[in-house]
């Protein structure tokens, strides 16, 4: 294997060993404390805590941004720098982003042994750090309230002792004392009953004597009277019963004790467990047994032993990474890795299954390796183990799991039926197994028994053996790499003779060694040429050699890079050239080899297909016509290179050929810019064109003495002409022209492009001419909408004006003849009011509709408070529900709703919804009310009404509408109120939804979003 292969093959398994595990955060850094690698958890660990996206390259220092963190870190790593290995708990970040992490530094050395830089691997141990001390400050607690409750209890002993001599005049005052102690002891009893942790109480020999529900609980016990009496070394592990009768007697000696053990329950759960023992005393302060707060820190402890087991397993992953990558064929050491990693993990076997197919196609799995702990009986030579079915031997589950690249795991005894019966024989209790994949195929996986205990494997230890899963994985595709490389090396001289594209080999200096056929054929020289001329004269600027070897030589190769190559005849072609150096033994350039690929019809067309594209782009963004030739104009310069371009139009009632746009080169190397167009009788080059309707290409090979036709403002005759007619579905509309003062600048191949390039222009006046008519439509429908607008805005001046006088009027002579008005008399004044009043507001609605139809409403957007604006509403409008007998309410869960909206609109369309309510509903009541929640503002209208049918519902906003049923036969309206609410609901952004019910009621839900 070539030191390529093998450094990319190196690359790939480390880049998967560092992004495998996904609760580990690791990096690494250079002597200069930048980073050199890192995963993607510490990438989202650094932005978390520091706020930064860090790259390779950064200055790790930089980026910690505390300074005593910054120290704290500089010095971990010179000690790594070193060449210290070492672990330590450390805390980086500023609350509340303040982060624990177990961190293990270990220095990071290169082939010579020298120390190139440092490497960490940090666990997150936040959660288990914040849950420990939450502990320790509920068990001080708890000790604190049981000696100050033990003090109380000593104290009144005490009082009691003194009060004896006194018994006979204090008997009353005893009796009080008595209960205030029971008192007491019903306080400490119910406060040790509500314990969550174990308090339990043991007699000078060990017995249970007095345990709280938890500690009941924990033992697995229903009731004191079931353990009462039970010595507690019953309950206790036997590894551990020495140590707790040694605790016990270290108590009852006068002592504190801490100790940690295994407890077993009446039900057989074993759990671990921390105990904190103080002695109890009695009258005589003599001690009469103990008193133990327990806690259950089984998953604590399990989740200890997994950090431990985890490190572990991550060191035989360092030790087995390097074992493979040196190894040229991992089954060498294969031994070797289940060994290691059978003695982190602590299992009773390891081993390495290989899937493949039978001559049937069905799929099979083979045991190819194994190591087995001391005691446990191997299974490597088990025929029942070698070409297992996966479907048929009922362990589909497994196949199906690992191919979704999820593991296998958990206890024998809940696995089905089918696996048991495979497993079970093999004494195995427990099982973790990894799927092996290869590229995207799931070659095999490797496995982990557990035969003396029911193992739980936690995530951390899952998540490290997928890493090892990952690096055999790696290793078995490079030697399958390796294989493959031998047989390409048979295909290349085949490949080689035979590419389409040119191959060659060159000396440092450019000269030619080795070269295919297509190289020839690709630059015209036969192979003697070739082999006599140097590379750097092939180049068409001898630039671009020197920046090519400039970019090779610093990275060792290039891909796909651009340049242009000058053929024997001189013809230049655009090239896309991969290759890469070879070097001799000490690393000096000695050569090239690479790939060259003539892409010039290639970029040709991409580049007419880019440009094509960009004029569709452009040509359907306008709209006038005069703008189209322009555009046509400045894109087919991309393509053509023209030195005339122009755009003409048939006007047939003329008769006439009318130029719309027209450029030309004015002087020898400027760009082509505007000339004047010009209109002129059908007759000439272009008119055949017209008449025809065929694109041509003319080219001229010499100057006429007297040219009867001048191209546009250069006096020059142009030598090399394309023309392509404008078609409008069958007829011919125009015709597009591109010419150029060189000869046979253009040939037929150009045709097809000129017509597809008339194609979009056609498209273009087609759309500009029908924007024409839109815009006269559209014109003269305004003009109708303004004489509309100024009819209704003038109607309603007129109405209002002699309405508003004659009800001014009708009070004042209401007023004045007031007493002497019969109750008859009245009414004919109330009949004026009330109808008044009634065709103002229908004439208010027509204005307010028009003014919003014609666009020339004007929202006032400012900071309106809606709960201040609808409890003036209200007031405003409560009268006349109080007229109705009705109950009008205004409801807020909060004090302000600010939001941003036009006052003015929300004023309208909440009270239009609001005089509906109080218009259709005959009893009951009407509840307005607002709510909020954390990003809106929710206003409900309830009220008790006759209601609406569901259709109606639907038409309910618009205009001039209204049901049926109820509305038109008993109540009064035009239909505008809800459409003018809907309106401007809608200008303010504001969503409406409308719950109705025929006999029950209307409920409106208005949702307002731009809160403040």
């Amino acid at each position: 294997m070539n030191k390529q292969t093998e450094h990319s093959a190196t690359k790939l398994l480390l880049s998967s060993i560092i992004e495998s595990p996904e609760n580990i955060v690791i990096f690494a850094l250079d002597r200069d404390y930048c980073y050199t690698a890192f995963n993607r958890n510490h990438k989202q660990t650094m932005k978390t805590i520091w706020g930064v996206d860090i790259e390779i390259g950064m200055n790790m220092l930089t980026v910690i941004k505390n300074p005593g963190d910054r120290k704290k870190a500089r010095r971990n790593f010179d000690r790594a720098l070193a060449g210290e290995q070492f672990t330590l708990i450390e805390a980086y970040g500023e609350p509340p982003n303040r982060f624990y992490y177990e961190n293990i530094y270990s220095p990071v050395y290169d082939d010579s042994g020298r120390i190139t830089g440092l490497s960490l691997f940090l666990t997150d141990i936040t959660k288990r750090k914040k849950n420990d001390e939450e502990l320790a400050t509920l068990r001080k607690q708890l000790e604190d309230l049981v000696r100050q409750r033990t003090g109380e209890l000593e104290a009144a002993k005490n009082e009691l002792e003194k009060d004896v001599a006194k018994r006979a005049a204090a008997e009353q005052q005893l009796t009080q004392t008595l209960e205030e102690l029971k008192r007491h002891k019903s306080r400490l009893q119910t406060i040790i009953d509500a314990e969550p942790e174990c308090v339990k109480v043991l007699d000078l020999d060990g017995n249970l004597v007095n345990i709280n529900p938890a500690g009941l609980e924990m033992i697995e016990a229903d009731s004191l009277d079931q353990v009462w009496g039970l010595p507690i070394l019953n309950l206790i592990a036997p590894e551990h019963r020495a140590l707790v009768q040694s605790m016990h007697d270290r108590v009852l000696a006068g002592h504190r004790e801490i100790l940690v053990f295994k407890l077993i329950g009446l039900r057989g759960t074993q759990r671990w467990m921390e105990t904190h023992s103080v002695p109890l005393y009695g009258a005589n302060k003599k001690i009469t047994g103990l008193l133990s707060i327990t806690r259950d820190i089984t998953t604590q402890k399990q989740a200890r032993d997994a950090l431990y087991r985890r490190d572990a397993i991550l060191d035989a992953i360092s030790t087995t990474a390097n074992l493979l990558l040196k190894t040229p064929s991992w089954t060498e050491v294969a031994q070797d890795v289940l060994d290691r990693f059978g003695r982190a993990t602590g299992v009773s076997r390891v081993y390495i299954f290989k899937n493949h197919v039978d001559s049937d196609g069905i799929s099979l799995t083979s045991q190819q390796f194994e190591w087995v702990a001391e005691g446990i009986t191997p299974q490597i030579n088990e025929p029942a183990l070698q070409n297992i079915p996966w479907i048929a031997s009922g362990m589909d589950r497994w196949l199906k799991t690992m191919q979704k690249n999820k593991p296998i795991c958990g206890l024998v005894k809940h696995f089905p039926d089918s696996e048991r019966a495979i497993l079970e024989p093999q004494d195995i209790q427990s099982v973790l197994a990894l799927p092996i994949f290869v590229d995207q195929d799931l070659w095999g996986f490797i496995g982990f028994d557990d035969c003396i205990a029911e193992r739980e494997w936690s995530e951390q230890e899952i998540s490290a053996l997928q890493t090892a899963a990952s690096a055999l994985g790696f290793s078995i595709k490079r030697k399958q790499v390796e294989k493959s490389l031998t047989a390409s090396e048979e295909k290349f001289r085949t490949l080689f003779e035979n590419s389409r594209d040119a191959i060659y080999l060159s000396s440092a200096d450019g000269t030619l060694i080795d070269f295919n056929h297509s190289m020839e054929d690709m630059l015209g020289f036969s192979p003697t040429e070739l082999r006599s001329i140097s590379i750097e004269n092939l180049y068409a600027d001898k630039n671009d050699r020197r920046l090519f070897q400039q970019i090779i030589e610093s990275r060792g190769y290039v891909k796909d890079y651009e340049l242009t190559l000058r053929k024997k005849d001189g013809t230049l072609i655009d090239c896309l050239i991969t290759s890469s150096v070879y070097r001799n033994t000490a690393g000096h350039i000695i050569g090239y080899q690479g790939i060259i690929r003539d892409v010039t019809d290639q970029k040709r067309m991409t580049k007419a297909w880019i440009t094509l594209r960009h004029l569709a782009k452009r040509l359907n963004e306008v709209w006038e016509i005069s703008e189209i030739g322009p555009i046509v104009a400045e894109e087919a310069q991309n393509l053509f290179h023209y030195d005339a371009f122009s755009l003409d139009l048939v006007d047939e009632d003329l008769g006439i050929l009318a130029g719309i746009y027209n450029e030309d080169t004015l002087e020898d190397g400027l760009a082509p810019v505007p000339v004047p167009s010009n209109s002129r009788p059908l007759a000439g080059m272009k008119d055949n064109i017209i008449l025809q309707g065929k694109p041509r290409v003319i080219n001229r090979k010499r100057i006429p003495k007297k040219p009867t036709t001048v191209m546009f403002g250069s006096n020059r005759l142009s030598r090399s002409l394309l023309y392509a007619p404008i078609f409008l579905k069958e007829k011919v509309i125009g015709v597009l022209s591109v010419q150029s003062y060189t000869v046979n600048k253009y040939t037929t191949e150009d045709i097809a492009l000129l017509e597809t390039f008339s194609d979009h222009a056609s498209a273009a006046l087609v759309r500009a001419r029908q924007q024409e008519t839109l815009k006269e439509a559209l014109e003269n429908a305004r003009q109708g909408e303004r004489i509309k607008t100024l009819f209704l805005a003038n109607m309603s001046h007129e109405i209002r004006t002699p309405l508003n006088s004659i009800l001014g009027f009708t009070e004042i002579i209401e007023g004045l003849a007031r007493d002497k008005l019969g109750t008859d008399e009245q009414q004919f004044f109330d009949i004026v009011r009330i109808s008044g009043k009634r065709l103002l507001h229908t004439v208010h609605e027509i204005l307010d509709m028009s003014q919003i139809e014609a666009g020339t409403y004007r929202l006032r957007i400012e900071t309106v408070d809606l709960c201040q604006l609808m409890d003036d509403l209200v007031q405003e409008i409560s009268i006349e529900a109080r007229n109705k007998g009705l109950k009008l309410e205004f409801k807020a869960d909060t004090k302000t709703a600010t939001i941003r909206a036009d006052r003015h609109g929300i004023s309208i369309a909440v009270g239009n919804i609001l005089e509906n309510a109080i218009k259709y509903t005959e009893t009951g009541n009407i509840v307005l009310s607002v709510k909020s929640k954390s990003d809106h503002y929710i206003l409900t209208v309830r009220d008790t009404g006759i209601g609406m049918s569901p259709d109606y519902v639907k038409r309910l906003f618009d205009t001039f509408t209204q049901e049926s049923e109820g509305f038109t036969k008993d109540f009064q309206g035009i239909g505008l109120g809800m459409a003018i609410a809907k309106h401007h609901l809608e200008m303010n952004h504001v969503s409406v939804q409308v719950e109705s019910t025929k006999g029950i009621g209307t409920t409106f839900t208005l949702l307002f979003r731009d809160i403040i």
